[in-house]
């Protein structure tokens, strides 16, 4: 029973104390360190940014304490959306968000929506690239479209979702030309890239910043991209709208934090990323990654997320991940 009490005294006490700390503004927090918390395995983007994020931050001391990058991959961001959840009130947590997460409450997969969280700040929208091995006999996107449609075993794209943006992309392509192949999910893009490098699997579809190192090693080959117009870093790569295929709604980077926690943190972190954003690394970060900078403060970000929400719900009806 003492123990109890002990326990009990022990969880008010840390309370309070966070508590404190956000009431008395930016002079005292953050006092320890910050917990990233990132929905999917190593070398994905939501992985590779998070890392850089962390990195520059310290580096630009813009956060006075360091923040460590923690993997909970796991049921469509399922698992680290409900640790997450779990830390409700405490400021010492961010949380990586991607259309993944909108994608996965509207599925099941997660009984909690980025909505009951705290959203926090949109950095940027994601290309999508498609992606096959440098040893494919496939150098163009038509190649591989026809090649699907005579294949006597159908292919396969690798993926991290069936409810990621990389899912929803090749959906559209294969609407639009009749192309055929089923979709293999992985825990992260780089498993997915790694399984196309292997052989295992025809292509995938992934964010720049996935491949661009492949690439440069001349392993893999870009056959198109998504967006308005072509990349800077690859001008020779056609988009998917040139060859005529409408593309679902762009993807997002994005952060947020458990729910309740106060105002003063929630604008805390407002002027970090901000500060963030005007950093020379994240501007290369930008150009070399394929990135398009938006930014969102928490309440554009929610509302952005509650309007985004019936678009995507209409998209995975017809790819038939809804009823």
């Amino acid at each position: 029973m003492f123990g109890l009490f002990v326990i009990m005294a022990l969880a008010l006490l840390a309370s309070g104390v966070l508590a404190a700390e956000c009431q008395s503004g930016t002079a005292t927090y953050p006092s320890r360190p910050i917990e990233m918390v990132i929905h999917s395995a190593a070398g994905g983007g939501s992985d590779l940014m998070g890392r850089m994020i962390a990195d520059t931050m310290a580096k630009e001391k813009i956060v006075s304490q360091p923040i460590s990058v923690v993997n909970k991959p796991g049921g469509s961001s399922a698992v680290a959306t409900a640790y997450v959840y779990e830390k409700k009130g405490n400021p010492y947590y961010l949380y990586t968000v991607t259309t993944v997460h909108v994608a996965a409450s509207l599925k099941g997969d997660s009984k909690i929506k980025v909505q009951d969280l705290t959203p926090l700040v949109s950095l940027a929208a994601d290309s999508e690239s498609v992606v096959v091995s440098a040893k494919s006999p496939y150098k163009t996107l038509k190649d591989l479209i026809d090649a699907s449609k005579k294949g006597k075993s159908k292919m396969a794209q690798a993926g991290s979702s069936l409810t990621g943006s990389d899912n929803r992309t090749g959906f559209a392509i294969r609407k639009a030309t009749g192309a055929d192949w089923e979709f293999v999910s992985y825990k992260s893009g780089g498993e997915a890239i790694t399984a196309v490098l292997g052989g295992h699997n025809d292509l995938c579809i992934s964010n720049p910043i996935e491949v661009v190192e492949q690439l440069r090693a001349g392993t893999v080959r870009i056959l198109s991209i998504t967006g308005a117009k072509r990349l800077e870093i690859w001008p020779d790569v056609p988009t998917l709208t040139e060859l005529g295929i409408p593309e679902p709604p762009t993807g997002f980077r994005a952060y947020a934090m458990p729910p309740g926690v106060p105002p003063e943190t929630v604008k805390y972190w407002e002027n970090a990323f901000q500060k963030f954003m005007a950093t020379q690394a994240w501007k290369q970060y930008v150009k070399e990654n394929a990135l398009t900078e938006v930014w969102m403060d928490s309440k554009t970000f929610t509302n952005y997320i509650n309007t985004a929400a019936p678009k995507f719900e209409s998209i995975m009806k017809e790819m038939g991940l809804l009823k």
